[in-house]
């Protein structure tokens, strides 16, 4: 690449060929995720989503990085970072982060016509609004 700096060339890499190649980064890394949580269903507590994937490709280049400094890793640790901001935005714009926290919620959960909740959330807005129909009711007059 001719690119004057590293981020120029991992800009020209996301939004570029490998863009078009592989698709959007969050429906690419969720493929990956998907296969990767696949393999590994024996060993995770919850499937792995697209942005753990780009953070252990980020963790991926950081040790070679570290065991061989190259230009090429730290252009891909920059569009690895690229890749990772715009699976957050597409999460937004498709309505796919918590209301609550703004963690990734794929499918989310949806609480009285309202969503998406991540799974926590959405268990902690139950609890409330169960502790909140005991308050209101132990503070109602009983009828005889």
């Amino acid at each position: 690449m001719t690119s004057d700096t590293i981020l120029d060339e991992a800009k020209e890499l996301v939004y570029g060929d490998r863009g078009a190649a592989y698709g959007h980064p969050l429906d690419d890394y969720a493929r990956t995720a998907g296969a990767a949580s696949a393999l590994l269903a024996h060993k995770l507590r919850e499937p792995l989503l697209a942005e753990d994937v780009i953070i252990i490709m980020e963790c991926v280049k950081l040790s070679r990085e570290v065991n061989s400094p190259k230009r090429d890793n730290r252009v891909d640790m920059a569009g690895y970072a690229l890749c990772l901001d715009r699976v957050y935005e597409e999460r937004r714009a498709r309505q796919e982060l918590c209301l609550v926290c703004h963690k990734p919620a794929p499918g989310g959960v949806e609480i009285n016509g309202i969503w998406p909740f991540c799974p926590a959330c959405a268990r902690k807005e139950h609890e409330d609004a169960a502790q909140h129909k005991e308050a209101t009711d132990a503070r109602q007059p009983s009828t005889p």
